[in-house]
């Protein structure tokens, strides 16, 4: 038997040399856009008069980088068919490394902040839309055809653990070194996006990649997908929900926690930070739900992440200091775990219930759909914050979501039956890995 051969068998129990420098390389990448995240919302945040008024401009800045997003994402299959899938990949890669660096050098020169990052919002907010599938296709490749469930959980690790590490360390550095701290963080996010870039450039895939199927018209077939499947469209109104009312408190961490008192970097980083151990909890919560219909277990998640959102409004402000920043970390480590789970429950259903030929195209307008709404609410959640503060908000859209969801399930029996819609549990640990590589920080690459 040679030595490859065990790698094959029982589902690729051994991890290829190929599959371990892309696997290596992409947890620096992760890294490398938490701390790019967290400097660019210290940036914004600060950029204005007030704390509310920096939760404003946070907003602008993030919904900026979600709609070039979404506008990317139809367009993925066209980019990886001019290109190739590991080659665009690279890539959008390369283009992401260079708004970093150009916005760390202008920030040295002394130019404002705020339009440097709101300008290079629109590129990395492509790049990022570009790579969301194009990321996926090249770590099959890389993979070699192996159990793909196990290869996604590697990764869902591996970026777990940069997302944990790498939001106090650019929080703490930012404290540390005070202005000079914020061009830092984007050359250091610069530079750990080159080893990706590498391998990707010199270590051959150990299969070639697939490109993603061509679509002539995807915007209308994203549309004509919503009109004549009730069972998908009833599925994105839920995800939709989720990104209008609990989702933009990741990329307003800032603002909301100087709003609460914690007003150093690094105590945001924490925050989170608290938010990505949640992310790697997800399929504890997944298994905790499972018992239930797939459509009634993600709103359950949903719902309950809008409770913890509730409860945090609750307790802000009750204990000071630390105890409060340990208090606020436990629940949103549950209302992260709560809300991704919610998200695998959706994807699982769409998995099961599309035949193959139509999955992809399913899945893609799922995406889309998410992806045009987040920007509306983020803009929503700045808007609030702006006139309210940081515990109205939080407190007006958990019940928000908890009010919607109850009334969407009261009309759930008419648009979905439960007979239609009882498989899941196979594929929900792995979904939700995929689903946490373009939700987790909305700088994910």
């Amino acid at each position: 038997m040679s030595r490859d051969q065990p790698n094959v068998a029982a589902g690729q129990a051994r991890m290829s040399r190929p599959l371990a420098w892309f696997l290596a390389s992409n947890v620096l990448t992760s890294l490398s856009t938490t701390v790019a995240f967290l400097a660019i919302a210290v940036i914004a945040a600060g950029s204005a008069d007030s704390i509310r008024a920096g939760g404003l401009a946070v907003s602008i800045t993030f919904s900026v980088y979600t709609f070039g997003s979404a506008i990317a994402l139809p367009y993925t299959s066209r980019f990886a068919r001019a290109f190739g899938t590991v080659r665009g990949y690279m890539i959008s890669l390369i283009v992401a490394a260079a708004v970093f660096a150009i916005e760390g050098l202008l920030l040295v020169a002394g130019l404002p902040g705020y339009p440097v990052v709101l300008v290079g919002s629109i590129f990395t907010g492509v790049c990022a839309g570009l790579a969301l599938a194009l990321k996926q296709s090249s770590m099959a490749a890389y993979a070699g055809g192996g159990d793909q469930a196990k290869v996604i959980s590697w990764s869902t690790v591996g970026s777990g653990i940069a997302l944990v590490v790498g939001a106090p360390f650019a929080g703490f550095l930012i404290d540390a070194t005070g202005e000079l701290g914020l061009p830092l963080c984007l050359f250091i996010s610069a530079a750990a996006i080159i080893p990706l870039v590498l391998v990707l450039a010199f270590v051959r895939p150990k299969e070639p990649a697939t490109c993603p199927d061509a679509v002539t018209r995807p915007w209308r077939a994203s549309l004509g997908s919503l009109i004549h499947r009730p069972k998908l469209r009833i599925i994105c109104i839920v995800g939709c929900i989720s990104c209008l009312f609990i989702y933009p408190l990741w990329d307003l961490m800032v603002p909301v926690a100087r709003d609460l008192g914690h007003g150093l970097a690094g105590e945001a980083g924490l925050l989170l930070g608290f938010l990505a151990i949640g992310a790697m909890l997800t399929p504890v919560a997944v298994r905790l739900l499972h018992s239930q219909k797939p459509l009634r277990s993600s709103i359950v998640g949903y719902v309950a992440g809008a409770i913890g959102v509730i409860i945090i409004a609750a307790v802000a402000g009750l204990v000071d200091g630390r105890i409060e920043l340990v208090v606020l970390g436990l629940f949103l480590i549950v209302l992260s775990a709560a809300t991704w789970a919610g998200d695998a429950f959706l994807i699982s259903l769409i998995e099961e219930n599309a035949d193959a030929t139509s999955r992809t195209g399913q899945l893609a307008t799922f995406f889309l759909a998410i992806s045009l709404i987040s920007p509306i609410g983020v803009l929503l959640w700045g808007y609030m914050f702006n006139l309210v503060g940081a515990r109205w908000t939080l407190a007006v859209f958990g019940v928000a979501t908890v009010a919607t969801f109850s009334l969407l399930s009261l009309r759930r029996a008419r648009i979905v039956s439960d007979a239609e819609i009882s498989h899941l549990e196979s594929a929900a640990h792995a979904v939700s890995a995929h689903r946490r590589s373009g939700r987790a920080f909305r700088y994910m690459l």
